[in-house]
C-alpha cells in the first residue's frame, strides 16, 4: 500500500477517480498506455490531496541507467501536450525512458532531490521554480540537468552540468504593465503569488513595480494582492476582496491567465464590466483566453518551442556531451477584448 498520510492511499485515489488501482498507479508513474485525459484527471485529483507515492525513491533506484527524470513542482502545469513533447523527444532515443516525479512543497522537493541523487538517472529536466535557492545542490548532481521555464536569476555560474531555457519574467511583466500605462491607466492592481523573491511571482511583481516607478506612479500596497496559487478560485476570491475593500483600480494584471479568468467571474457577479469598468490581462498565452467572455489579453510565451528545444538539448548533453546552454524566450502581448476600450 502507498500512502501520503494514514487517511489517503492510492486505493482511495483510484476510488475517487473511478479507475482501478493499476490505472491510478500508471498515471502517477508516467506510463503512456492510458489516455492523456484520464492521466491528467488522476494527477489533478492526486495533487488535490497532496498525494505522492512513498516508493518513488525505490522506483528511481531500480531503473536502469537510461532513465531521464522529469521533476515538476505543479501537477496542473504544464499541460499534458507539453509533457508529451518532452516525452517524445527523450523516448525516441533507443532505450531511454522518462520518469515523471511530482512535488508539492519544500519537503517533497527535498525528498525528490535525494531520490534522484541515489538513482542511476542519466539526466534530469526540472520545471517550475522549485529549485530557487537550491542551485548549488543541483549543480553537484554530476549529470546533465535542464531547467525549463525557469528564470535567468538563478546562480548557475559554477553549475557546469546545468542548462536553462527560460523566460525573463521581469521583462514580460514590465512590458505588460507599461501596456496599461500607455493606455492612460494609472491605478493598476496586481494579483501575484509573492511580492518579492526569486520565483516567478516575485519576479513578475518586480517588473510591475519597475514600470510604475519609471512612469512616476506611486506603488499602492492595497492594489497588490498575494494569492495562494495561480488558479481560477484564487483569482475569483482575490477580486472579491478588492471589491469588498473598495480599493480603487481601473486595470488588473494577473501573473497567470487562470487568475484573470477567476477575477472576471467575480467582476461579472458584481455587475462590473470588463473592459468598460476594469481592464484585465494575464500571463502564459493559454488557449482558453480566446474563448472566455470577454476574450482575455495575455502575454504569450512560445512554450511549445521552449519545451521541445530544451528536451532536445538535454538529450544532446546526455548522448553527445554537448556543452551547457542558456536561452531566453521573449513573449508578446496578445491584445483581446478584455483590454479594448
Amino acid at each position: 500500500m502507498q500512502y501520503l498520510s494514514k487517511d489517503f492511499s492510492i486505493r482511495d485515489l483510484a476510488k475517487e477517480c473511478g479507475v482501478s488501482v493499476s490505472t491510478a498507479s500508471k498515471a502517477l508513474n508516467g506510463y503512456t498506455d492510458i489516455s492523456p485525459r484520464t492521466r491528467e484527471y488522476i494527477i489533478r485529483t492526486a495533487n488535490k490531496h497532496g498525494y505522492i507515492p512513498n516508493n518513488s525513491a525505490q522506483n528511481l533506484k531500480r531503473h536502469s541507467s537510461k532513465n531521464v527524470v522529469l521533476l515538476i513542482n505543479d501537477p496542473q502545469h504544464p499541460t499534458i501536450n507539453l509533457m508529451v513533447m518532452i516525452y517524445t523527444e527523450i523516448t525516441k532515443r533507443e532505450n531511454y525512458k522518462l520518469i515523471i516525479r511530482y512535488t508539492n512543497g519544500e519537503d517533497m522537493i527535498a525528498e525528490a532531490l535525494r531520490a534522484i541523487k541515489g538513482s542511476k538517472a542519466v539526466g534530469i529536466a526540472m520545471m517550475g521554480d522549485s529549485i530557487a535557492g537550491r542551485e548549488k545542490e543541483v549543480g553537484m548532481f554530476g549529470i546533465p540537468v535542464m531547467l525549463i521555464e525557469l528564470t535567468d536569476h538563478l546562480d548557475l555560474k559554477k553549475a557546469d552540468n546545468v542548462s536553462s531555457f527560460y523566460i525573463n519574467d521581469i521583462k514580460e511583466s514590465y512590458q505588460m504593465t507599461k501596456y496599461f500605462i500607455d493606455k492612460g491607466v494609472r491605478e493598476i492592481a496586481l494579483f501575484t503569488t509573492e511580492e518579492d523573491g526569486p520565483k516567478v511571482g516575485g519576479l513578475r511583481s518586480k517588473g510591475y513595480r519597475m514600470a510604475l516607478t519609471e512612469a512616476g506612479i506611486g506603488i499602492s500596497l492595497d492594489r497588490i494582492v498575494i494569492v495562494e496559487d495561480i488558479y481560477f478560485k484564487s483569482g475569483y476570491e482575490a477580486a472579491k476582496r478588492l471589491i469588498e475593500n473598495r480599493v480603487p483600480f481601473s486595470a488588473l494584471l494577473c501573473v497567470s491567465d487562470n487568475l484573470s479568468m477567476g477575477a472576471c467571474r467575480a467582476f461579472h457577479e458584481k455587475g462590473i464590466k470588463v473592459p468598460g469598468d476594469i481592464m484585465v490581462a494575464g500571463f502564459d498565452g493559454s488557449t482558453f483566453t480566446d474563448y472566455s467572455i470577454p476574450s482575455l489579453t495575455t502575454s504569450y510565451i512560445p512554450v511549445e518551442d521552449m519545451f521541445r528545444e530544451s528536451a532536445h538539448h538535454l538529450m544532446d548533453m546526455i548522448c553527445r556531451n554537448a556543452e551547457r546552454r542558456f536561452k531566453c524566450y521573449s513573449g508578446s502581448i496578445l491584445e483581446k477584448e478584455s483590454t479594448m476600450r
